[in-house]
């Protein structure tokens, strides 16, 4: 059997990281495979979709979107996914343009677990290379509504206090190369406990899968209309994709034999301390609001449904 398979790639000003992903695609094992690439500019205001067109003008299996205002990850991927959910794709990656896929024979892998366990949502194990960890999955479970609450407050607590952050932080690069902050920091990490590691290394279902790539499958795709809903602009698309899966009782699996490589948020990573934790908090704040009240409405709709 062959399989149609789309890789919808969310495209922001930098052309050279997104030829490395389209160029890592190409190389992939192709036999049983028919491909086609969507590459979505989320309104990046430079000329990086313009070369990326004139990079890949010749290439008839991709398609070009430019956005005029920016959308977010979920509106920026939903428009994607709107253009190719009618196109026949019996799997569609969702990834983000410093995404590398190194493991050539990952389409062969992906098709030979549906066809012996069908599922809907499926995530590789995906390595970052700039902070030496594995990313996939995020969490065992999406949070309920008290933890949602509790992580909001801290999060409106960090805005608060960002000028002064951004002030220890300006110390930190002063004094990093110094004795004293060694000593410091020698010190500190003898009293805090190192992240635990997520467990990786084996399969498992219905958890939070990274964002950073994913796969929709035939049977997501046939169900539903739009990708991420409700939207958000950044954070929490993880947790509320999980939780509607779990609410329509579609199966998600995180298969770690599926290997691909994460650059590391390229596009932010270049903003400056302030304006990067800013961005974070902000964010953080907007999107865990809404998800907060998606949680709250499917409490109140089983609420309803046990009244009536």
């Amino acid at each position: 059997m062959k399989y149609k398979v789309g890789f919808l790639i969310l495209h922001y000003r930098d052309a050279e990281i997104t030829e490395k992903c389209i160029d890592s695609i190409q190389k992939l094992k192709q036999d049983d495979f028919e491909l086609g690439i969507m590459v979505v500019d989320n309104n990046s205001g430079n000329d990086s979709a313009r070369i990326l067109r004139e990079r890949y003008k010749d290439e008839s299996r991709m398609e070009l979107i430019e956005l005029h205002e920016s959308k977010g990850y979920s509106g920026a991927n939903n428009v994607g996914y709107d253009r190719m959910k009618d196109q026949g794709y019996d799997f569609i990656f969702v990834i983000n343009n410093d995404i590398v896929f190194h493991q050539e024979d990952i389409l062969e892998r992906l098709a030979a677990e549906f066809e012996e366990r069908p599922f809907y949502v499926a995530g590789p194990d995906i390595y970052a290379v700039y902070k030496k960890r594995h990313q996939s999955p995020i969490a065992m479970r999406p949070e309920n509504i008290p933890e949602m609450e509790q992580k909001i407050r801290e999060e409106k607590r960090k805005l608060r206090f960002l000028w002064f952050e951004n002030i220890i932080h300006r110390l930190y690069k002063l004094t990093m190369n110094t004795a004293i902050y060694k000593a410091y920091r020698k010190k500190m990490d003898k009293i805090q406990k190192p992240e635990p590691e997520k467990d990786w290394q084996h399969r498992h279902e219905n958890v939070v899968l990274q964002g950073a790539c994913f796969v929709v499958s035939r049977l997501f795709i046939s169900a539903a209309d739009v990708l991420f809903t409700p939207e958000t602009q950044f954070y929490h698309e993880e947790a509320i994709l999980t939780t509607r899966c779990y609410q329509n009782g579609w199966n998600n699996v995180y298969l770690p034999e599926l290997k691909i490589t994460h650059l590391d948020s390229v596009a932010t990573s270049k903003k400056k301390y302030y304006q990067r934790k800013k961005f974070r908090y902000v964010n953080f704040i907007q999107s865990g609001e809404i998800y907060l009240n998606y949680l709250k409405q499917i409490e109140k709709e089983k609420k309803a449904k046990g009244d009536a």
